[in-house]
């Protein structure tokens, strides 16, 4: 598909803007692996201008731009590009380059801070020749939503947009002839995109933003994909419900009676995400340390909660052996990604924590769940080879050392076998959603590996640590195997079957405080209250 452009506009009046050309490009073709990308392209962009290039992805706009900026040659077989009338070979490579500046579309890092990089930037020999023309990076930080102290920070501590502004400022002070922005505000949220893109109502802004695209001699040209990911409506949910009405269908074709479950479960997964997609929203907005932390809260007491639930045999204590071994599996884990790994800032980045915890806990709970169901199974029905080696002068670890082994390879099994066909057989989940969202498949393929390595550290620890603590329980300091202290579960309490649970035993409570209180005001009417509350309250006690 040929790259075309799609608008040109002057943001501001200035004199003789739109006469002068600064970029011109004439009959340009590339192919790339024998496809041709585009041909006889041609455009020029004036003094003063912004010009936007948009077309779908892999059509060449990157390769454009970096052409453009003297950085990619290859595959570019006819036309030439001119630079106030005068060609690349003519003006040279680095003198180009000074002149026109490409920013990058993903993460740019260096040692130190930005305001060190920039005094190396003014130091090179082709931008001295220019230092006259250069500006302050100070005066563009408002217009971009940066704090006055965002260039004294360190590279590593400024998370993606921030880094993105930075790099767009850092540019604009070397007052280049042309920019080149590709996806300048990928990395940004749509409030910061926008006041990057046009500036607010601040006064201020307005002026620094006319300032930088007209009196500068700034021509901008922006690549943009297709509107970014589809958005989904109410009726795109409806459709997509007709694969669990064919699940259901066969389910009672062949008699399986899940027709019920699946139903019941697709209505709870449409509920609870919905619900997580609204208290997400504020909590996002804020992004407060002690929203952040009330939440995480709650996702592992919920964690914690199933785990236990899950299992066929219990024991006193197992619910503060599973909710310790859950939050502190979880929290070693994701504060050393957020603080050594990802480096984020301010480190509880709700953006980062949240969905990062949600995939660390949901993995925990599997190897939890899965570890310690074979773990007490083996110890209840099958306890004999443990007390023939405790008989024999065994000690704790070495009379349970191989169930926990056992236990230890089933809980871990799942998140292998997910790590082992990672980009072959699968796209695993978080890798899909950036992909879609529009972030490079590069950097979402190294989210996705991060993401991966955390989550098998913390599905090995939280499945050694939750057995550990179970044999401590079920193999007391005389070495003596405590079956006793295991009994059988019959009936799912899940944390939303507790929470059922104890709003029908409220509703009751009330309905019977209800009932004293009429006996006392009107004796005559006890057979048809008795009646009409043993109605209301009957099916809550079911």
């Amino acid at each position: 598909m040929e790259i075309s452009v799609l608008d040109k506009r002057e943001p501001c009046d200035c004199e003789n803007s739109a006469n002068e050309v600064v970029l011109s490009v004439q009959n340009l073709g590339c192919a790339i692996l024998g496809k041709q990308l585009f041909s006889k392209l041609t455009f020029a962009a004036s003094r003063g201008e912004v010009i936007f290039i948009k077309a779908p992805s892999g059509s060449g706009k990157t390769l454009l731009l970096k052409h453009l900026g003297a950085l990619q040659t290859t595959g570019f077989h006819s036309g030439e590009v001119l630079l106030g009338g005068q060609t690349i070979q003519e003006l040279g490579v680095a003198n180009w380059r000074t002149r026109v500046s490409y920013i990058w579309q993903q993460r740019i890092e260096f040692p130190g801070t930005p305001a060190e990089t920039f005094q190396e930037l003014v130091s090179l020999k082709f931008q001295k020749q220019r230092q006259q023309l250069h500006l302050r990076p100070e005066d563009f930080l408002s217009a971009v939503g940066l704090e006055p102290d965002a260039l004294e920070k360190e590279w590593r501590v400024l998370s993606g947009g921030q880094s993105q502004r930075v790099a767009l400022i850092l540019s604009l002070a070397l007052k280049p002839d042309v920019l080149l922005l590709d996806e300048p505000t990928s990395g940004l949220d749509p409030d910061t995109t926008v006041l990057v893109e046009t500036g607010n109502s601040n006064a201020t802004v307005r002026q620094q933003k006319a300032y930088m695209s007209g009196n500068s001699t700034l021509s901008v040209i922006s690549t943009a994909d297709e509107d970014g990911p589809v958005k989904l409506t109410w009726l795109s949910i409806c459709f997509a419900l007709v694969v669990i009405a064919l699940a259901m269908a066969l389910s009672l074709r062949l008699q399986l009676k899940l027709e019920s479950s699946l139903l019941i479960s697709a209505l709870r997964a449409i509920l609870q995400l919905s619900l997580l997609g609204y208290i997400l929203v504020p909590i996002f907005q804020l992004n407060s340390v002690y929203l952040v932390l009330l939440y995480c809260s709650f996702m592992i007491c919920v964690s914690a909660s199933e785990a236990v639930s899950k299992q066929k045999y219990h024991y006193k204590g197992m619910a503060a052996h599973t909710l310790f071994t859950v939050a502190s599996s979880s929290s070693l884990v994701i504060v050393y990604g957020l603080y050594v790994v990802l480096r984020t800032d301010p480190m509880w980045d709700a953006h980062y924590v949240i969905p990062i915890l949600g995939m660390l806990l949901g993995n925990s709970l599997t190897s939890v769940s899965v570890a310690y169901s074979c773990f007490l199974e083996e110890v209840a029905e099958r306890h004999d080879n443990i007390e023939f080696l405790l008989s024999r002068g065994a000690t704790r670890w070495e009379a349970v050392r191989h169930i926990v082994q056992r236990a230890v390879k089933l809980g871990t099994t799942p998140l292998i076998n997910q790590m082992s066909v990672a980009g072959l057989v699968s796209i695993p989940g978080m890798m899909t959603g950036q992909i879609l969202g529009g972030t490079s498949p590069l950097q979402a393929a190294r989210y996705q590996m991060v993401v991966l390595f955390m989550l098998g550290g913390c599905a090995s620890l939280s499945a050694y640590m939750i057995l550990v603590l179970a044999s401590n329980k079920l193999v007391d300091a005389q070495l003596c195997l405590r079956v006793d202290l295991l009994h059988k579960k019959t009936k799912y309490a899940g944390v939303f079957s507790m929470l059922f649970t104890w709003l029908s035993t409220g509703v009751s409570r009330s309905l019977s405080q209800l009932r004293t209180r009429l006996e006392a005001v009107s004796p005559g009417l006890e057979v048809e209250q008795e009646s009409l509350l043993s109605e209301a309250v009957g099916p809550l006690r079911a």
